[in-house]
């Protein structure tokens, strides 16, 4: 049996070149073919059947089946006509080749309407004109079609005299990638080949050799028209000769500022907004085996060593890798042993691959996706998060493949301390006082890493390190600094001692800061300790994931995690949106929060709704770190994820995540049995959280954090065993009001819950609705002890 045994196909512009090898090649896998050709000259001129019923003789003579057809491509009706062909000669159709084209060169100031408009029409309009009417055919027929554009260097890089050819031909591009994400909710996958060959319309370019063939070209479309490329879409190929690669589209790393931009400084930085002046940061090589690889990792292990956040840290750390040698690394008193094999009493004991260690190494993986996704585990994770925290490893890749020369590992840091002071600067910020102000303060003292004091839209942070971009560095010795940033001296008394580059923005600090309340305590006393320090400065920041479709399968999966089969699988539930966020939280996950991930728990869920999402929409992810509250017993972050269907707000999420502080809970801060909300009980419904439930609700969500898979991490941060996703239990909460509602989930407007205990594999959850006003029901879920597992449940309906 052949690879397109059963299909058929159309090729446009198949009487010579290219189309003619593509027509051959699908007929030679089992493909019947339309082919099509009117038959002119390359600039278009002229025409006749003899083409393309040439091409047609052949294909037969040969054994194989086609027809051919003389329409033009840019006559919406011709267009229309080429795939009636198909379906009155063989009753279906499977693939389109758009590669009809004309060539009319002239350089810019010498190009004629006439040179403009027949080239734009055969190659852009009817590549459009051809792939609507065959999309059409394809979608009303239920046919899981190929359509294979033609582009060209000259519209992806440009050429000289083909203003007319490289704009039809980016546009080209342009329509195979819009089209890829439009046709694929009906099977339907687009493609594109920028093909070099030596042609009839290449004859006269002497930079394409004889010997690139179109015959070396066609392969790859018949590779893209089989079913071995039905995962791939919206590709743009190309092809010189035999050598086959992708085209895609490089953002330069640029430049940001925080504030607006002046027309000066672009011409200033316009080099390194381009990408210019500097060459790219070396790749890290590492060896092929992964022993040498993890080798490699433990000697930079040292240089990824930063002392500065090392003060107060003493562990034992063993290292259990999963092919490659074991190691361990010693911290103490500011410095760092690092040996292989186990040695000494461990105070945590990491079990990593070593592929993944590698990934960690090269800064393709961080470690709280590892961690988040159980590819590396420990019993002790606040020794993990202090590894993660004091082991640098994009400074360790700079000094690998750029000769840095960071401070050695084993010298402590000169001078005193002034992270305390640094750190209790935002407890004394005066935000109105910084209304219209937004600034970053380096202070850069020698025996300190130097810091960064980021203003913000009226709020204040400090981080370690000094930023490139900062508006002001303030330099001088570390005594006098923490003399100043104490208020036991005044900037201007120290004037002779520290040097600034920006004088006014040390004036508007000085009236941000309650100096009095910093001089109120000696310089180096500790941050309070019920402060868990999340990064405020993330408070606004935006976050954005790309777009995806609501895949039925994906619905279907979702609906047997929460055990509801039996619902209709092309309508998502309430809760399924949770699913289509997992890249864009991983992103809001891993950034610079500060907050400890062993210490933080899911606090409360809101979602607000449109028209419920259904199979194939196209949503897009947006989110935003909205607050940051400080609680008596931590802190909360709250954070919003807003989905967007076809360019409307869809679906909107608040989940907020409480970080744990490091006091424990008095006595009476236990939960006390719910109370039951007031109004006319509606219903009562109970279902038992079966063994399995949450490893497959993990799969189905992407929410895979250990907690929920593996009972060694679970336990390692201090819960009895693995536990059930919230939001999956928040799932199983709403089954019970869509049921209510007679299965018409529609009819939810607005959900939210308080997470109040962690439920386990075998509870049995009994949730109870009672109608607190009209269109608003309240509920509570409690386990089989009757303890509350949701509390402040609510459900506005329609």
């Amino acid at each position: 049996m052949k690879l397109l045994d059963g299909k058929v196909a159309i090729v446009t512009g198949a009487g010579g070149g290219l189309g003619r090898c593509h027509a051959l090649a699908l007929v030679a896998a089992g493909a019947k073919v339309v082919v099509n050709d009117v038959g002119g000259s390359r600039d278009g001129t002229g025409g006749g059947s003899s083409m393309a019923e040439a091409v047609v003789g052949e294909i037969q003579k040969a054994g194989g089946t086609a027809v051919a057809n003389t329409d033009s491509v840019s006559d919406p009706a011709g267009a229309e006509r080429i795939v009636q062909s198909a379906l009155q000669a063989f009753g279906r159709l499977d693939i389109l080749v758009n590669n009809a084209g004309i060539l009319r060169d002239k350089s810019l100031p010498k190009m004629e309407d006439g040179e403009w408009r027949p080239v734009i029409a055969v190659h852009l309009d009817g590549s459009f004109f051809c792939g609507r009417s065959a999309a059409r055919c394809m979608k009303d027929n239920n046919v899981a079609g190929r359509i294979i554009n033609t582009t060209s260097y000259a519209g992806l890089v440009g050429n000289f005299g083909q203003s007319n050819y490289g704009a039809a031909k980016a546009g080209i591009a342009g329509l195979t990638r819009v089209w890829a994400q439009e046709l694929s909710k009906y099977g339907i996958t687009v493609n594109a080949l920028a093909p070099m060959a030596k042609t009839r319309m290449t004859e006269d370019i002497d930079a394409i050799p004889g010997e690139m063939t179109p015959e070396m070209v066609s392969p790859l479309v018949v590779f893209l028209a089989s079913d071995l490329a039905k995962g791939v879409n919206g590709k743009i190929l190309g092809a010189h000769g035999r050598h086959y690669f992708e085209y895609k589209t490089v953002l330069t790393p640029g430049v940001k500022k925080e504030s607006d931009w002046t027309v000066q400084e672009i011409a200033e930085k316009f080099g390194a907004i381009c990408g210019e002046g500097a060459p790219p940061p070396a790749a890290l090589k590492m060896p092929e085996s992964l022993t040498e690889r993890i080798k490699l990792a433990f000697q930079l292990m040292e240089k990824a060593f930063t002392p500065e956040k090392a003060k107060g840290w003493k562990a034992v750390l063993h290292f259990f890798i999963e092919g490659a040698d074991n190691y361990t690394i010693g911290v103490d008193e500011g410095k760092a042993a690092i040996r292989p094999g186990h040695e000494g009493s461990a105070t945590c004991q990491v079990r990593v691959a070593a592929a993944t260690l590698a990934d960690m190494i090269e800064g393709k993986l961080s470690g709280v996706q590892a961690f988040m996704s159980g590819k590396i585990k420990a019993n002790n994770l606040n020794d993990l998060k202090r590894f993660g925290e004091v082991f640098d490893f994009k400074r360790a890749r700079a000094a690998a493949t750029q000769g840095a020369a960071p401070a050695p590992a084993t010298v402590p840091v000169a001078g005193p301390d002034l992270a305390p002071v640094m750190e209790r600067l935002p407890q004394a910020f005066l935000p109105d006082r910084a209304a219209g102000w937004n600034g970053k303060v380096v202070f850069d003292a020698a025996g300190t890493p130097g810091w960064t004091l980021t203003i913000q839209d009226k709020q204040c942070s400090v981080a370690p390190g000094k930023a490139a971009d900062a508006t002001c560095t303030i330099s001088g010795p570390a005594e006098v600094l923490g003399d100043v940033l104490t208020g036991k001296v005044d900037f201007m008394q120290a004037a002779g001692k520290l040097k600034a580059n920006n004088v006014p923005a040390v004036l508007k600090l000085k009236q941000a800061i309650d100096w009095a309340k910093l001089k109120s305590s000696a310089w180096a006393a500790p941050a309070p300790a019920a402060s868990t320090g999340l990064n405020r400065a993330l408070v606004g920041k935006k976050y954005k994931s790309g777009a995806l479709f609501v895949r039925p399968e994906k619905i279907r999966a979702y609906l047997a995690a929460t055990l509801n089969e039996a619902a209709a699988p092309d309508v998502a539930p309430p809760l399924f949106p949770v699913t289509l966020i997992p890249d864009l939280f991983r992103a809001i996950v891993a950034d610079d929060h500060r907050g400890d991930l062993s210490r933080v728990v899911h606090g409360e869920q809101r979602m607000r709704f449109g028209a419920p999402l259904r199979s194939w929409d196209l949503v897009t992810p947006r989110g935003t770190i909205a607050a940051i509250d400080a609680k008596e017993t931590g802190e909360i972050m709250h954070v919003d994820q807003d989905l967007y269907c076809e360019g409307k707000l869809a679906v909107e999420m608040r989940t907020s995540l409480f970080f744990r502080g490091t006091q424990p809970k008095s006595a009476s801060s236990s939960p006390a049995a719910p109370e039951k909300p007031a109004g006319k009980k509606l219903f009562s419904t109970s279902v038992t959280v079966p063994e399995d439930l949450s490893r497959r609700y993990a799969a189905v969500s992407g929410d895979d954090n250990p907690i929920h898979i593996d009972p060694e991490a679970a336990k390692a941060v201090g819960l009895p065993g693995v536990i059930l996703h919230g939001l999956c239990t928040m799932a199983l909460a709403t089954s019970a009001i869509v049921e209510h509602l007679g299965g018409d989930a529609s009819r939810i407007e607005e959900l939210a819950v308080r997470f109040s205990s962690v439920v386990q594999p075998g509870d049995t959850l009994t949730t109870e609705g009672y109608e607190v006003e009209p269109k608003r029901i309240a509920f509570v879920t409690t386990n089989q002890s009757g303890k509350a597992v949701l509390t402040n449940g609510a459900a506005r309906i329609r």
